[in-house]
């Protein structure tokens, strides 16, 4: 997968995962509907990787294209769509999803669902007609999108505290003049 990834100059795509910010309590639910496909790589266009696909050997693959995602709800409830933001693509799979907080308000709405609709409990519950998946991670193991949310923060934080060293050093180097400067003055007199 790596090579191929080089070869086509997409070894330093993001992945989708790293694109997505989702409001906080809904990160569960988010990866419950995404599962692997918070891996994908995303690219600018899939047209000109079509001629090159021959090439991928040995593995699996997810590409992502940038494409307007549409949040036509309905009214029915709100949408997961409604709970992410993505400065990359939204993969198609997250429209229709409706988001609720508890398994009795997706109990509820789910003979209204239609055949191409979902609904996602807060907590990782997801059920359409005919079907239903639940995800459960343990409490010592944050998810994907947990982790990259994490990642960001401590990425801020060293950006900021990298700042507020870089102040301080100027500080402590103007001060280290002015007592030169001062030392200088008082051996004068």
């Amino acid at each position: 997968v790596q090579e191929w990834l080089e070869a086509q100059q997409l070894d330093q795509a993001k992945r989708l995962a790293e694109m997505l910010s989702v409001e906080s309590g809904w990160e569960r639910a988010v990866e419950c509907v995404l599962g692997a496909n918070l891996e994908a790589v995303c690219v600018d266009s899939l047209d000109a990787l079509f001629g090159n696909i021959q090439s991928f050997a040995k593995g699996q693959l997810t590409l992502l294209e940038k494409i307007d995602a549409s949040d036509s709800g309905h009214g029915k409830a709100q949408t997961l769509l409604s709970k992410v933001r993505s400065d990359g693509p939204v993969p198609v799979q997250i429209e229709g999803v409706y988001a609720v907080d508890s398994l009795d308000e997706a109990l509820r709405l789910r003979p209204s669902l239609s055949r191409n609709e979902s609904v996602v409990t807060r907590d990782g519950v997801w059920l359409g007609l005919g079907w239903m998946r639940v995800t459960q991670l343990e409490e010592t193991h944050s998810g994907v999108l947990q982790r990259e949310q994490e990642i960001k923060a401590l990425l801020q934080s060293i950006e900021e505290r990298a700042s507020a060293l870089q102040e301080l050093q100027v500080q402590r180097q103007t001060a280290q003049e002015k007592l030169r400067t001062l030392e200088q003055q008082r051996d004068a007199l």
